[in-house]
Order: structure tokens, then sequence, then C-alpha cells
């Protein structure tokens, strides 16, 4: 943004190039960046003892984001290095403006501080140019043309200075203005989603704009304007997740996320809270789709907390969200809570697609707590709920989601091939109607049933085609979940190394997004699996391939999943599930199955199911054979000998 043009800065051009915030900073890749090459000369011109060191260079390359590579505000910023430590440069930075002065006083005065700098470009452009530079503050992280035309409003005719205010009399097109004001650097041309322009305005200058409007008394109509067009944007993408070109909705709805949580505070701000509940209910499928569990969380409490007047749908639309947003962190209490009043308030307006969501959670938490019946009549209630819905297409999805839990109960009842029957139609009905979550999901899902029979190989090739289709949308729920089930295989395969990276890999992207939900299966293997990894390795190389695997962007994590494995062969004979396995060892020690069930919290039923699976793959005909196999095959350690 600003060049030496005759030995001074004049705005305008590109910023200087930044630090990747992607590679951890140390004074080695600092000194890549033009920036901070210029921060530490300018830095040491006024206090010569300072030097990148590995300490400080995480809070330089922050200090240089955060001023957007501006070469004259990084000077002036270094500058005040000799009386502001570095830590609290980079806390003053929240308002540049006042922090940014101190130029050479052998300077012309426009580049003695930030402000008299972007002051001089400012005054230079046109009345209307000046109205929709203020304007445009009100966006955050950038916007397009379509947004901007919302909420500048220069797109009218040419007003007729005899009879109209003259503070309009020089609108323009929206384009044309946005263009001056690019031509002036004022703003930044980007390409957006699929080749679409977008722009942004350095956080240095948007303060200085917003500093422009609220002087300008507009504040209030722009950011009622901004809120009004962002709610109209979500509401024609609410659905985003379910559509055939959903994809790109929701590329949108990602590269618009700033100005959507931006219009949400400014309507908590200023009380309105029936459009705050209205919007947060909107954003609520977005939200649990992409995995925004805590923000999606943190809004619907505050506006369902608001005592406005609502409308009923939106009410129940946000509780039904919230409780299924509650599901996946590991909150069943208020889930259900929220989730039983949801649903007497979609069933009372006859939404069916709701009525089939709230019933989908409350069988979820049903079966986590181990009450098989109720979530079983609660889930068959869903099916019957999603079979209602007009459009049939989104009423396959719906269906689809409910058999991928129905087939959750069968796996944890241990009839494996009703859990596949569910799963076959679950993949047929996501894949029919181009559902890419809920394929990816019966995928990983089937491949979890191939585990369990300790078939490795078929496994992997489910686990391979689910990835493949992730790596569109790396951080989402159901890809953390299968590049977990990878690490899984992984250490049930010997490659003890490889399964810690991957496990540490999916740990990291669960806790980046607040996910708790892990099927009771998928929770006992994982245990077996990191008990498995670290005997094979020393503690060390464990803690080492640990941490590669937390370090990993999404992406990274994904392509390691993808590396073909050299072996699928597993050491340990015959593969049994880690619900088996604990199974095995009470059998072995004389428990009955009554006596286990009561132990395992689950029914005698799935007990012997259990029992039936684990004396087929030992090969045996009696529970007194299968505990002789268990401990030839290493799964049971031996009794001791009795003492002398």
């Amino acid at each position: 943004v600003l060049l030496r043009v005759a030995g001074e800065y004049a705005l305008p051009v590109p910023p200087l190039a930044l630090p990747d915030p992607d590679i951890p900073s140390s004074p080695d890749s600092l000194e890549q960046s033009a920036a901070a090459r210029l921060f530490t000369r300018r830095a040491q011109a006024v206090n010569p003892s300072f030097a990148l060191t590995v300490g400080n260079a995480p809070l330089v390359a922050e200090i240089c984001r955060r001023l957007d590579g501006v070469p004259l505000a990084i000077e002036l910023a270094a500058a005040r290095v000799t009386h502001l430590s570095l830590p609290t440069l980079r806390e003053r930075l929240e308002r540049r403006l006042p922090l940014l002065t101190g130029g050479g006083r052998d300077r012309p005065l426009r580049l003695q501080t930030m402000r008299n700098a972007i002051a001089w470009s400012h005054d230079l452009l046109s009345p209307a140019e000046q109205t929709a530079f203020r304007r445009l503050a009100v966006f955050v992280d950038g916007f397009t043309l379509e947004s901007a035309e919302s909420v500048v409003g220069g797109d009218r005719p040419a007003p007729n200075p005899a009879t109209d205010d003259p503070s309009v009399a020089a609108a323009a097109p929206t384009l044309d203005l946005v263009a001056a004001l690019v031509e002036a650097s004022l703003l930044r041309s980007e390409t957006g989603t699929g080749g679409s322009a977008r722009y942004r305005m350095l956080e240095t200058l948007r303060e200085f704009a917003d500093e422009r409007l609220q002087a300008s008394g507009e504040a209030v109509t722009v950011n009622r304007a901004h809120a009004a067009h962002y709610l109209t944007f979500a509401e024609r993408h609410e659905l985003a997740e379910f559509l055939p070109d959903g994809d790109q909705a929701i590329v949108r709805l990602e590269a618009e996320h700033a100005n959507l949580v931006a219009a949400l505070a400014w309507l908590e701000q200023i009380g309105d809270s029936a459009l705050l509940l209205r919007l947060a209910a909107v954003l609520s499928r977005f939200w649990t789709g992409q995995c925004h569990y805590q923000e999606g969380r943190r809004w619907l409490e505050r506006a369902l907390a608001e005592n406005g007047v609502a409308s009923a749908t939106e009410r129940a639309k946000a509780l039904i969200a919230l409780g299924s947003i509650e599901v996946y962190q590991g909150a069943n209490s208020d889930a259900a809570t929220h989730l039983a009043e949801g649903l007497a308030g979609c069933r009372d307006r006859g939404d069916a697609l709701d009525e089939a969501t709230a019933l989908l959670g409350l069988g979820a938490v049903a079966v986590m707590r181990g009450d098989h019946d109720r979530g079983q009549a609660l889930l068959a209630e869903s099916l019957t709920a999603a079979a209602a819905i007009p459009d049939r297409r989104l009423a396959g999805i719906m269906a689809g989601r409910v058999l991928t839990n129905l087939a959750v109960l069968a796996r944890t009842q241990g009839d494996g091939a009703l859990a596949a029957d569910h799963l076959g139609e679950a993949l047929r009905l996501a894949r029919d109607a181009g559902y890419a979550a809920g394929t990816i999901l019966a995928l990983g899902d089937l491949g979890d049933l191939a585990r369990d029979e300790g078939d490795h190989a078929r496994a992997l090739a489910f686990y391979r085609e689910a990835l493949h289709l992730g790596q569109a949308s790396p951080g989402t729920r159901v890809v953390s979940d299968v590049i977990e089930a990878v690490g899984v295989v992984a250490a049930a395969s010997g490659q003890g190394e490889r399964g810690a990276r991957l496990l540490g890999a999916a740990e990291a992207l669960r806790e980046r997004i607040g996910l708790r939900y892990r099927v009771a299966e998928n929770q006992a293997a994982l245990e077996l699996a990191v008990t498995t990894a670290r005997a094979a390795l020393s503690e060390p190389a464990f803690a080492t391939a640990w941490a590669v695997g937390r370090a990993m962007n999404t992406g990274q994590a994904v392509a390691a999943a993808l590396v073909p494995f050299a072996s699928n062969a597993s050491p340990l004979g015959p593969s049994l599930t880690p619900r088996e396995t604990e199974i095995l060892r009470l059998l072995a020690a004389g428990e009955t199955d009554p006596a286990i069930a009561r132990r395992l919290f689950i029914s005698v039923r799935t007990v012997e199911n259990h029992v039936a699976h684990i004396l087929a793959k030992l090969g045996v005909r009696n529970r007194t054979a299968a505990a002789t196999a268990a401990i030839a095959a290493g799964h049971v350690a031996p009794a001791p000998p009795p003492p002398r």
C-alpha cells in the first residue's frame, strides 16, 4: 500500500510480503519476509540492541500481519520498540492509528503519522468516493460487489440538483465507486469463489474509514443495511449443505462468515432480539454442518436468552440446532432438554424436517445413555418424519442420516449384519442425492464395520474413498472421524509411529472444532490403538509422533491418511474388536453373560451376540476353549500361579 516515490511514501501499491501464517515463525523464516526485514531495520535504527530471536520471532511476525504489510505502518510501529515491549506493541495494535505516529520530522507532514498518510489520499477522493469509502468500513474481511451495492446505496439515477438533497447529488454506480477506490489503493481486488471479484480493505485503512463513518451520522443506517443484506444472504443459503451445488454455497458462506458474525453482533448491540434470533436460527445448519460448534452454541444461547418477541418457528429451529450442537459437544443433558422443547415447537407448526432432526438427536442421546429401546423408538419416529418431508431429495438425505444412526445402534448391540444393511441403504440415498457429508459418513462407518471383523484391507478401501471425497471439506467431523479410523488400523497393523501421528492429528482437529461425540465402539478402539502404538514405540518416539500429528493442518492430515499401507496384516492373531476383547477378558475370568452385561451397562442379548462372534473368530465351540485360545493369542493374560 505505500510506495517510495522520489524517496517518500505515497498511496498506493501492494503491501510487502508477509510471514507465512502456516509456518512457525523463527528468525530464519522471518528473514524471507520483506515486511519482517523492514521492521527489524527500523527497530535497530532506534534501538541498536534489537535483534530477532527464537523468543520474539513469532511476535514480530504477528505484528507485521496485523499491519497488513504496509511499509509506513511497519516503520512507525517498529520505532516504538524504544519504549514498548513487543507483546505490548502487539496488544496496542488492536487500535492501530493512535499508535502509528512519530515519523521523522524531516518528512512531509502526511508521512509523520499513519492517519495523516491515509487522510492525504482520502482527501483526493471525490465526495461520492469518500462516502463509499466510509460506508464500506462496515464490512469485515472483505465483500462482493453485490454486497457493496446493497450497503453503499450508490446505484441510483443521477439526482436533480435543483430538487434533490445536495448530499446525494454526487451519487454514482457502486461499481464505479469501488473501481475508483481500487485505483486509489484504498481497496484491494481479489479473486473469490468461482473467479468472481472480492474486495478487501486493509485493517489500518478500515479503522480510518470507520472513524469517518462514526463521525458522519450514517453508522446506524449503514449497519442496518449491512445486517439486512446478510440476513437475506443467509436465508438464501440456509439449506446449502443439502443442495446439489452445496459445496459452492458453503464456500460463499465461509467467505462471508465474518460479516455474518458482525451482523449478529450489531443486532445484539441494538437489542433487536427478534432479528437476532432469526439470523442465528437461519445460520444454525451452517454452523452445525461445518462444525462451527463453539461459535454456533454461543450465538444460539445468546439469541435464545433475549426476552424480546420472536416467532415460534425461529425459536423451535434455534432450540433444535442448539441441542444438535450439544450432542456433538457431549453435553447430553442440555441437548435432551433443548431438543425436546424444540420438537414440541416444530410439531405444532408441522415442520417435518426440523421434527426429523430433533428426533434424530434425541435418539442419538438415548443410545449414548444405553437406553437402546428408547433410542430405537425415537429413531423410528425420525424415519417416519423424514418420509413426510415434501422435497423428496431432502427426505432421502434425512432418511440416510437416520439409517446411519440406526446402524450405530445395531453395531452397539453386536448385530453387524443389520448395521451393514442400514449403512448400505444410507450410502445409496446419500449418493443418489449427491450429499457428500452423508456419503463420507456412511463410508467411514462401513469401514469401521469391516475393521470390527478384522478385514483391514476392506476397511481401508472404504476410508480412502471417504477421504478422497473429504478433501473438499477436511475440517469437518466426518473427515476427522475417518482420519482417526485410519490411525486405529495403522496401530493395529503394527505401524505404531504412523498410528500415533494420525491419532494425534485427529485429536487436534477434534479439539479445534470442540467435538466430543464418539460412538462407544470407536472410543474403545481408540483407547486400544493408543495403548498398542505406545507399546510399539519408546515413550519419546510415541510423544514425538503424536506431536507431529497434532501440528498437521487438516489438509496435511488427510494427505497422510491417504498414503497407502505397506502391509495390512495384523500381528495380533484373530482380530477382535475392542468391545469383544473386553468381553473375552471377562469371559475368561469366569463372568456369566448377565454379569458381563451389568458390568458393561449393555443388554444380555448384546453380550450373547458378542460371545457368538468371539467364538466364531477364534474358531472354537465353547467358552472354555475361547479362554484358552485368547491366552494363546495374547488377548488375555494368563492367571498368575497360586501362592505357595
